[in-house]
């Protein structure tokens, strides 16, 4: 290496240059310099496999929180993500057009989401604030691009495991960061929340608690659905182990919402299926005694969030959220139904309770809330059609995939979206990450099997089987074994 500098001094210049402008970056933000070299990665990552880039594009999605924002746009904030994300995408449109990739293909709730975004920028026309108005709309952005891209070059089994790896190697790296930087005493951001101070709850990379565990939510039954049809049993145990590590860490959050929306998913995945009912009687109850262990030992402390989650049941004793639906509902009202327009609430909001316009918690607190104060009834009834669109295509998967290893998927994406549905009338806003980028693999998982790509067979024998696996030396020596033949 050094004799190479020595024979080329435009390399030395060129790696002295490259480390002034890292620690130009160091001193701007700390934030700058890392997320660049992970661009590069990631560029290097997609020259070298595009599918890979895809799982890179949605790791990080899963990983970037608000907390690690660099500047906001508006509502909108600019982070890690998109410092991974910008150089991604430019190579993964590079090697599309290179490959013959058909990026603009059909899908079935593309057409109710690009209509969504079209009556949202036509509502800018009479919201009381564009600029908040503009930034609300801004993530719809990537969100068609990412979903573009993530149906675009998963074209066969072997892409949508290495994506469902991914987003699972994604959320355990959330879970390990955040208990890192809990134990070495590292805050990341600049905002306490007081939701969290009072019950000791983990806010996870600076979130607020509940979006920490909306974040891990979609890891849980993606984990179980590749415990359930991973070829191996090594790869079914160690997909099982992190989808109990990632559900666990979510429950330090304290989110009854995601405590109940997990049983709601998982309870009707179980109910409509026999198959996945024959597993999880035979795994659920040791893994709820593993879980029983580690409350009673308080591992990652979980006793305290837990005793919120138990304590707190459905009820819902903040005022701030009745007050936000209601004038959620009276701007709906005072508009006829047509809506205020894309971000104008905290706007708006003063002139119909000042007290909960103070706090921190000035927004409508649920999807439906906020599509019925923003978009009225046009914004609702376009995103109904997303959500008629979505169950139509499980309608069709339920039996498409009977008997193969995406069966198991095509029972537990669903699922965990109504159980993500039914928490989002009390939390969480439209344009929500990483419910759409799990919507983007369910519907390329579809388009996949419409097009007749094979799928391996599920064995579920294979899944409940307690036999020792043979090694792969004993397979050789099997296969080396000559037949003896009987005389004629």
């Amino acid at each position: 290496m050094i004799a190479t500098l020595r024979e080329r001094p435009w390399a030395l210049a060129a790696v002295l240059a490259i480390e002034a402008v890292l620690l130009g970056l160091m001193l701007v933000d700390p934030r700058l310099p890392v997320g660049l070299i992970f661009g590069v990665i990631a560029v290097l990552v997609v020259l070298s496999r595009p599918t890979w880039g895809v799982g890179v594009l949605v790791a990080s999605r899963i990983i970037d929180t608000n907390a690690l924002t660099i500047v906001r746009v508006g509502g909108t904030g600019l982070g890690l993500f998109e410092l991974i994300a910008v150089p991604c995408l430019l190579v993964l449109a590079q090697r599309a057009m290179s490959q013959k990739v058909q990026l603009w293909q059909e899908w079935p709730w593309k057409w109710p989401l690009l209509l969504f975004g079209t009556f949202g920028a036509v509502s800018l026309l009479w919201s009381p604030n564009v600029g908040d108005g503009i930034g609300d709309l801004t993530p719809l952005v990537p969100i068609f691009v990412n979903a573009t891209l993530v149906m675009a070059f998963t074209r066969d089994w072997k892409t949508f495991r290495g994506l469902t790896w991914f987003w699972l190697g994604g959320s355990v790296l959330v879970c390990l960061l955040t208990i890192f930087a809990g134990a070495l005493g590292i805050e990341v951001g600049d905002v306490s929340f007081q939701a969290a101070a009072g019950g000791n709850r983990s806010t996870g990379l600076g979130q607020q608690p509940n979006w920490f565990a909306m974040t891990l939510f979609f890891g849980v039954p993606m984990a179980a659905a590749m415990a359930m049809s991973e070829p191996t049993k090594r790869l079914r145990w160690l997909a099982g182990a992190g989808g109990l590590f990632v559900a666990a860490s979510m429950l330090t959050s304290g989110s009854r919402g995601g405590a109940f929306a997990t049983l709601i998913g998982g309870g009707l995945m179980a109910l409509a299926n026999p198959k996945i009912r024959r597993i999880a009687f035979r795994f659920v109850l040791p893994a709820t005694l593993l879980l029983g262990v580690a409350v009673l030992l308080d591992i990652g402390g979980l006793q305290g969030p837990l005793k919120r989650i138990g304590a707190g049941g459905l009820e819902i004793q903040q005022d701030y959220r009745p007050w936000n639906w209601q004038a959620c509902w009276d701007m709906f009202v005072d508009t006829w139904g047509v809506g205020i327009g894309a971000g104008g609430y905290k706007t708006l909001l003063p002139s119909y309770n000042f007290q909960v316009a103070s706090t921190q918690y000035n927004y409508p607190h649920g999807v439906f809330w906020q599509l019925l104060a923003h978009f009225g009834i046009i914004g609702l009834g376009l995103f109904g059609w997303i959500i008629q669109r979505i169950f139509s295509m499980a309608r069709v998967a339920w039996v498409t995939a009977k008997g193969t290893a995406a069966e198991p998927f095509v029972w537990a994406m669903p699922t965990a979206m109504v159980g993500y549905f039914a928490w989002t009338f009390v939390e969480f806003e439209y344009a929500e990450k990483p419910f759409w980028e799990f919507l983007a693999m369910f519907t390329a998982l579809c388009l996949m099997m419409g097009r007749g790509v094979e799928i391996p067979e599920w064995n579920l024998n294979d899944v409940l089987s307690t036999r020792k696996p043979k090694s792969r030396l004993r397979k050789r020596m099997e296969a080396a074994k000559p037949e003896v033949t009987e005389p004629v």
